[in-house]
């Protein structure tokens, strides 16, 4: 076994001892990845675990990405702010505030950004956290969806009533069906997949 399938091993085991031991002797071995399709990394795994001890113990060791893209491109952020844990906020703020994750970053696959996502899911506290940042609320999708127009077109009133707040929300924008927010309102999923 190499170096870095052993970290991913420990990691996944929480044997932090072992992770520090290959850490101090391979530095290079943080930056591994899952060897199967997803393709984790080491904060992926912490973040996927809900586990903030295994986070910070990353946070202790040299070179760790902590803002390093999945096969999909989806960063650990993102999976952050989709998490419906107690803890997602304080992973999130930990991975922003500590680990440099870049809020504006979108995945490769469909181009979801973290205010998307956690607007999409009613992830108030987050939505907020985000939104104080200063995160693009109009930020688009892969197909021209924003925020507004998603949580518009599934009826979540939490996430519409904070994203309203916003000064610089686009009411007008018009998502690849050339359909705007309060059309996606009015119609919702029975206007079609795509609004």
């Amino acid at each position: 076994m190499t170096s870095s399938a052993e970290f991913i091993a420990a990691i996944k085991v929480r044997d932090l001892v072992k992770a520090k031991e290959i850490a101090d002797k391979y530095p290079w071995a943080v930056q591994a990845c899952e060897p199967h399709n997803s393709q984790f990394s080491a904060v992926h795994l912490a973040v996927k675990k809900k586990d903030m001890e295994l986070l910070e113990f990353l946070y202790t060791l040299k070179n760790v990405d902590f803002d390093m893209g999945d096969v999909d491109g989806e960063r650990p952020l993102l999976y952050a702010v989709g998490s419906r844990s107690t803890s997602s906020l304080e992973m999130v703020k930990f991975l922003v505030e500590k680990g440099g994750a870049d809020i504006q970053s979108r995945s490769l696959k469909n181009e979801w950004s973290p205010i998307y996502v956690a607007a999409t899911l009613g992830n108030i506290e987050t939505l907020k956290y985000m939104m104080s940042l200063g995160c693009d609320v109009n930020v688009m999708t892969a197909i021209k969806r924003t925020a507004l127009t998603k949580v518009c077109w599934m009826g979540r009133v939490d996430s519409l009533k904070i994203l309203l707040e916003h000064p610089q929300i686009d009411l007008e924008h018009k998502a690849n069906s050339d359909r705007t927010a309060l059309h996606m309102a009015v119609w919702g999923s029975y206007g079609g997949r795509h609004g």
